[in-house]
């Protein structure tokens, strides 16, 4: 008895075990068929987000690293290599304030340095690598008024120059009129170029020798005066009727300076040429003459004042008509 209720206490035992089991069976949480997934399952936001995130998280630490490089170079007083890393490093964060103001200090001491370089370049007589030091100091600063107004002023040098040294050539063709206009406008440029002033002094008077050497050549082959003789008897006469009648022997005319004081003189002469007779009369009235063409005589004071304005007219006359 005792044998067959044990047997049958552990058999229904058993069956409330395995019913049990099933219970908790039923309750267990089904376990996913897979774990692989990919990021094109993620939501198009969520991945947008991702992908900013990237680009700011690197474009940040390029920017850091631009910065640091400029930092270096600017210890190093390298402030051209400065620039160009703080310009980098603001491109990759453009609202970083920090990278501006040192991108700022970098080019206000890059533009003195270059500035300094343009002086010394221009201490040693070299106007181009002065300008070219200069613009780029501006360039970097455009409130260094020290390197814009020395710019300025080695370009006018150099624009001087440029003017003088032509008028040296054409000088050197004997083209002293084209000189002259060159050294002029070099001197309008920079009224300081000593070498211009005096290559244009030189080439006038140059100019006047070689004209009057051609006024006294054409003077030469063409002769004013008649070599024949004449006798002439003047008593009380005004000076200007003097020489009037005495310019009618040889068939010249006679014309005066305002300066000429009309006296009254004297004058005889026998047998003597034209030439000689009109000497005596400049020379005992304190006159000079001055041929202005081949039938044409003109009387002035003989002052220095007088003989230069006519040196200059004559030259003038001669140039405009040749």
């Amino acid at each position: 008895m005792i044998e067959k209720s044990g047997v049958r206490s552990l058999g229904s035992g058993v069956g409330n075990c395995k019913k049990e089991d099933k219970k908790l069976r039923s309750w267990e949480v089904k376990k996913p068929q897979s774990l692989n997934f990919s990021v094109s399952q993620l939501p198009k936001f969520s991945l947008l987000l991702l992908t900013v995130y990237c680009i700011l998280f690197f474009a940040g630490c390029a920017g850091r690293w631009a910065y640091h490089r400029g930092d270096g170079f600017a210890s190093q007083g390298k402030w051209d290599e400065a620039v160009i890393a703080f310009t980098e490093a603001l491109s990759k964060d453009p609202g970083n304030i920090e990278y501006n103001i040192r991108l700022i200090m970098a080019k206000e001491r890059a533009a003195e340095s270059h500035y300094q370089k343009g002086t010394d370049a221009v201490s040693q007589d070299k106007l181009d690598d002065a300008i070219r030091e200069f613009q780029v100091a501006v360039a970097l600063n455009s409130a260094h008024d020290a390197a814009d107004s020395e710019m300025k002023k080695a370009i006018r040098i150099k624009e001087s120059r440029i003017h003088y040294e032509l008028g040296l050539e054409l000088e050197k063709q004997g083209k002293f009129s084209e000189a002259m206009s060159e050294f002029q406008a070099a001197l309008r440029i920079d009224p300081k170029n000593i070498k211009a002033k005096t290559a244009k002094e030189a080439a006038s008077e140059r100019q006047k020798k070689a004209l009057e050497a051609q006024l006294t050549k054409d003077r030469a082959e063409k002769p004013l005066y008649s070599t024949k003789p004449i006798t002439l008897q003047l008593r009380d006469v005004q000076l200007k009727q003097a020489f009037e009648i005495l310019a009618k022997t040889v068939g010249v005319s006679i014309f005066f300076d305002e300066g000429v004081r009309d006296v009254k003189t004297s004058f005889f002469i026998k047998d003597n040429l034209f030439s000689h007779a009109l000497e005596l009369m400049l020379r005992t009235n304190n006159l000079f003459k001055k041929q202005v063409d081949d039938n044409t005589i003109l009387i002035i004071p003989d002052t220095p004042a007088k003989r230069k304005q006519y040196e200059d007219l004559l030259i003038q006359i001669f140039y405009l008509s040749n």
